[in-house]
């Protein structure tokens, strides 16, 4: 497997472990990140909707465009 595709290996999992720390803006973005780069992963994309799921009262216009996006895209 090459560099880089480790590397999102595991980033994927780092995110999958560690989502439920991140706010409204960092779900958006890296919703965003991972579709941006064609890097479809069910497991991830399922990870940050429920958690962007519980925050949805904080989530600003512009994270819930951006995810929505980034989940349309991935």
């Amino acid at each position: 497997m090459s560099g880089v595709l480790v590397e999102r290996r595991e980033a994927m999992e780092v995110v999958e472990r560690r989502v439920s720390d991140f706010n409204a803006q960092n779900l958006a973005n890296t919703a965003w990140a991972f579709a941006k780069v064609g890097q479809s992963d069910e497991k991830l994309f399922e990870a940050v909707a429920v958690a962007a799921a519980g925050r949805v009262s904080g989530v600003a216009v512009q994270n819930g465009g951006n995810g929505a996006w980034a989940v349309g895209a991935g």
